[in-house]
């Protein structure tokens, strides 16, 4: 696997692996590494409506949080100045507005940001992909997508909006201008669906969908109606070079330099 072969490298929350993931310092060191092609950060709304990278639910510890946070509460329905102080992971970085992220990535590196949640009283668990009637979701997701799409409109480097939810996908394109990627969860068909919906750029799938017998299965469909494949999260060198033999454009990962030993040991492919 030579550099101009091998896949791009998303920084996942920053290379959440390595540092306090969603936050300005996290950001910053992602842009450290020339490898780094893209920044990965999850949005949510606060309680007034501003848009912060944070993933959880929760600032405290529950069923579906966990607790890295010194603060309490559910993001979209806690204060902002409350949130913003929030300290990540037990370290001095605190959660970041969007906008502050934005501002720490350099010229020449992108941003990819997921929409996590939109801030409204309906999970958007309950939204899904491939929905038989997408209007109600991308109606309950296009306040907090524009908000968004209002600060991306300032940043002049190369922008992807993913999500796990079509509501959100919908929302974007309706809004025009921006590419979007479908993060597929269990059910690839499903992503596909959505993707051609929308004029999907990517998918992102699961690692675990593009390893095994079925890899070239996954990559070559989605190369075939013109989707770009980055894998979600690559935390190891060894996945990272099966994902890159496997054709991936992209992988998502938690650390940086995954790709650098078997680059540096071209011998140990030998071996495979």
């Amino acid at each position: 696997m030579d550099a101009d072969s091998a896949p791009r490298v998303i920084a996942h929350r920053g290379f959440a692996g390595a540092a306090p993931e969603n936050t300005v310092p996290a950001v910053e060191y992602a842009c450290q590494h020339d490898e780094t092609d893209m920044v990965e950060v999850d949005a949510v709304p606060t309680a007034d409506g501003t848009v912060v990278c944070f993933h959880d639910p929760q600032l405290h510890e529950t069923d579906d949080s966990r607790g890295i946070t010194d603060a309490d509460g559910t993001v979209w329905e806690t204060a902002t100045d409350t949130v913003l102080d929030a300290r990540v992971l037990g370290t001095h970085a605190t959660v970041p507005t969007l906008d502050a992220v934005l501002a720490a990535i350099p010229e020449g590196v992108g941003v990819n940001v997921e929409l996590k949640h939109p801030g409204r009283a309906v999970a958007p668990f309950a939204d899904a992909l491939a929905l038989a009637d997408p209007t109600p979701a991308r109606e309950r997701w296009q306040p907090f997508v524009a908000d968004v799409l209002a600060l991306l409109d300032d940043f002049d480097r190369r922008v992807l909006l993913s999500s796990f939810y079509e509501g959100a996908l919908a929302a974007v394109d309706a809004a025009g201008g921006y590419p979007v990627a479908v993060i597929t969860g269990e059910s690839i068909t499903d992503g596909l669906t959505t993707a051609a919906r929308y004029d999907a750029a990517a998918i992102h799938p699961h690692w675990h969908h593009v390893s095994g017998a079925t890899e070239r299965t996954v990559v070559e469909t989605a190369h075939e109606r013109g989707l770009a494949v980055n894998a979600w999260t690559v935390d190891t060198w060894h996945r990272a070079a099966a994902l890159a033999d496997a054709g991936v454009d992209g992988v998502i990962a938690d650390y940086p330099e995954l790709g650098a030993w078997r680059d540096r040991h071209p011998a140990a492919d030998d071996g495979r």
